[in-house]
């Protein structure tokens, strides 16, 4: 790989896809003196999201937090650019991660990291440079689903989107604005595959921070709570709230970092935990009918639209069994 040159003082030896994430292309790098993480980002981030990663990643390490930590170029830049397209190198975190988290043990040691890190940033004085445009901007995602459904009637599987998002819309539109409340240092996208757990089982580090910056806490936890408790994963059409594993993960989570937070968002989590499968499923859905944002497997299914579709479901189907269990 040619832009491997940019970090030639690593002597890198032999490069490996890493085959997770939806967005970024990410490889592990083996070197003389150790692994690296190499990523190719993917164009919604903007290069400058580096600069955030490292004002954050500088602080954690300061206060003892394990995390990534950056890797400049040989010219001291954070990032390499080849045909447009940003590359950065990262250091490599030893454990491993989860698609599912199975025991509601890993759930509270997941909840325990979770509340270090967001208790580590609560008085963090940083202004990110890279703002993602629309972060979970609920209404404007209910939008493009409607404008979508007007534009593709004659779509194949207009009927099936259409018996979802009808309903989908009208539920999400009755949730409460939750960015009325504080916005707070978030990690964006808590999804159980972020965190790294080494061989005790016990989770240590949180990965892909790209989606840095600030948010209502509740919607950074209902992110975290409708991929921690979905036992059958986001590739299966029909998905379950497992409660046990709520339960241990917000013990964990409340032992550390309870205290940072008011009344009014605390009591905002459960509308957090319905907004964001609402939220994920309308883009799933969308992305049926514009075909070009999620990654897909196309080893198992024929089309994107097709694996969007069964992510639809799961996240319509998380979202009634949330319902039922409230």
């Amino acid at each position: 790989m040619n832009i491997l040159k940019a970090w030639q003082r690593l002597e890198p030896e032999l490069v490996e896809p890493i085959p997770v994430g939806l967005i970024n292309q990410t490889y592990r790098v083996k070197t003389p003196n150790g692994l690296y993480v190499l990523q190719k980002l993917h164009p919604i981030f903007a290069p400058e999201v580096n600069a955030d990663i490292l004002a954050v990643t500088d602080y954690l390490a300061s206060k003892g937090f394990i995390t990534p930590r950056l890797i400049k170029t040989d010219s001291g830049d954070l990032w390499a650019l080849e045909d447009s397209q940003c590359w950065r190198m990262l250091s490599y975190i030893e454990g491993h991660t989860f698609e599912q988290i199975k025991n509601p043990d890993l759930a509270y040691s997941g909840g325990q990291l979770v509340g270090r890190f967001h208790k580590a940033l609560f008085d963090f004085k940083y202004d990110y440079q890279s703002v993602r445009s629309n972060v979970h901007n609920t209404p404007v995602y209910l939008e493009r689903l409607e404008r979508n459904l007007a534009q593709n009637p004659n779509h194949p599987f207009f009927e099936r989107v259409s018996r979802i998002s009808h309903k989908l819309i009208k539920d999400a539109r009755a949730i409460p604005d939750l960015w009325k409340l504080p916005a707070r240092h978030s990690h964006g996208d808590l999804k159980i595959s972020n965190l790294i757990f080494n061989s005790k089982q016990e989770a240590i580090c949180l990965i892909d921070l790209d989606t840095l910056g600030k948010m209502p806490w509740a919607i950074e936890m209902g992110d975290a709570f409708r991929s921690w408790c979905n036992q059958n994963g986001e590739n299966q059409s029909n998905s379950l709230f497992d409660q046990p594993i709520y339960e241990a993960t917000l013990a964990g989570y409340q032992e550390q970092a309870w205290k940072c937070w008011t009344k009014p968002e605390k009591d905002s989590l459960l509308q957090g935990i319905k907004l964001i499968p609402l939220e994920l499923c309308a883009r799933f859905l969308i992305d049926i009918f514009e075909d070009h944002y999620w990654k897909w497997d196309s080893e198992r299914f024929e089309t994107r639209a097709e694996h969007n579709w069964i992510r639809a479901q799961s996240q319509w189907t998380l979202y009634e069994d949330i319902l039922r269990k409230l």
